[in-house]
């Protein structure tokens, strides 16, 4: 059996000097963390890495700025031709257009809603009127914002809103 026997100092065993450890068998002091484990060398990060970091760090910050502050498109279809549409809004009928404009004014019918926009077209302010059908009630169209609408020219010259997205 070991004995175990107390240091008669009432110091913690490192800062005992070397004879009073050497007199006692064995000391009973708890062992700090600092007396069980070595110190590790400590490493310093290149200039390479943290520059590689920043880079990231600066790709992403820039990707998120640019997604959360792009402006929506409108549609792929070719702009409506606004002076041919005043002429003779008959003559475009069956094909497909894009109209981007301010709401203006919005009237709601049984079959749909009539939207009063204000297109600037080369820098004169146009006003055409567009039928947004029921099925596109999903939408909230409120006055004073840009919109983008596809249209078709209907019979009569009439656009009527295939789809539209607010900008």
């Amino acid at each position: 059996m070991h004995s175990f026997r107390r240091v008669s100092s009432h110091r913690p065993s490192f800062l005992l000097n070397e004879t009073q450890t050497r007199n006692s068998v064995h000391t009973f002091s708890p062992i700090t963390h600092n007396q069980a484990m070595a110190r590790r060398a400590s490493s310093k990060s290149s200039p390479t890495s943290t520059i590689g970091i920043l880079a990231v760090v600066a790709i992403l910050l820039g990707g998120g700025y640019y997604l959360m502050n792009r402006k929506p498109t409108g549609f792929t279809a070719p702009p409506l031709p606004t002076a041919a549409f005043r002429d003779n809004a008959n003559s475009l009928r069956g094909n497909i257009y894009s109209v981007e404009g301010r709401v203006h004014a919005i009237r709601s019918q049984d079959s749909g809603k009539f939207v009063h926009l204000r297109v600037d077209e080369r820098g004169s302010e146009q006003h055409i009127f567009v039928v947004v059908p029921n099925t596109l009630n999903t939408v909230n169209i409120e006055r004073e914002q840009n919109y983008a609408f596809k249209v078709e020219i209907k019979k009569g010259g009439i656009p009527e809103t295939l789809e539209l997205v607010r900008l």
